[in-house]
């Protein structure tokens, strides 16, 4: 099967792309175009966003936002005072000088979850159950099944701008998640707001694809394979999550 095939079929033909990647384990090459479709749209969002935090009005906006968060007033005037004294490119530049620092850190925090983590699980739990799987293999499993994700990276995003324009990099669920369409904020709680960022389909397509491959390379039953795989699909980037909100 041709490579570009495959970056197409693992959204509806799943079974064949994987049994064709456990013979001939490949994944660089689809790592590079992963990251490229979450990078980008990311990329996009925050610099559209830094243009718009040059004009006073969105400075104001969030201003007020603090305010309804109990921010005190003297910080937010100390704000205020210091945007107004600085130039107008101060607050974008700003901004896209954040953004830099937490895509390394996102950036290498996935890196290590697909390329070594959930792999090395997957090796792990596959010599337990005494299925001979080599660890390559599951290295290719764990990006392939991120290929729809990555897919849908662009629309998301691109539905994002047209409703919240400039504002769309505050958002903080995906469009395609059932945080964003019940309105889940940080206010409703930690819990509630990571289940609204998992019910969602770039979540659930993942998921279903290494359940898919897993069983089908391990021969074992849905049920054990689901627990198995919920290990790296769920408590783990839960982890990361709380590691990289401590980092930025």
């Amino acid at each position: 099967m041709r490579f570009h095939e495959s970056l197409v079929s693992i959204c509806y033909r799943p079974r064949m792309v994987l049994d064709h990647i456990r013979e001939k384990p490949s994944w660089f090459f689809v790592a590079v175009l992963v990251g490229v479709c979450f990078l980008g749209p990311l990329f996009i969002e925050t610099y559209v966003e830094s243009d718009y935090l040059n004009s006073s009005a969105i400075l104001e906006l969030q201003l007020q936002e603090m305010a309804a968060q109990g921010i005190s007033e003297a910080t937010i005037e100390e704000l205020r005072a210091a945007a107004s004294a600085n130039n107008a490119s101060t607050a974008g530049a700003a901004a896209m000088n954040l953004a830099y620092i937490v895509w390394v850190v996102v950036a290498l925090g996935a890196a290590v979850y697909v390329l070594l983590l959930a792999p090395l699980y997957f090796k792990l739990m596959a010599a337990l159950l005494r299925a001979n799987v080599p660890f390559s293999a599951f290295v290719a499993l764990s990006i392939w099944a991120q290929v729809p994700t990555a897919w849908l990276a662009w629309p998301d995003t691109g539905l994002c701008l047209a409703i919240h324009g400039a504002t769309c990099a505050s958002v903080s669920h995906s469009i395609f998640s059932i945080g964003y369409w019940v309105g889940l904020t940080p206010s409703s709680g930690e819990l509630l707001r990571l289940l609204g960022d998992f019910l969602s389909v770039g979540t659930i397509w993942p998921f279903v694809l290494m359940v898919i491959g897993f069983k089908t390379w391990t021969k074992r039953g849905v049920i054990p394979v689901v627990l198995i795989v919920g290990v790296p699909v769920v408590v783990l980037p839960l982890l990361w999550i709380q590691v990289s909100g401590f980092l930025t």
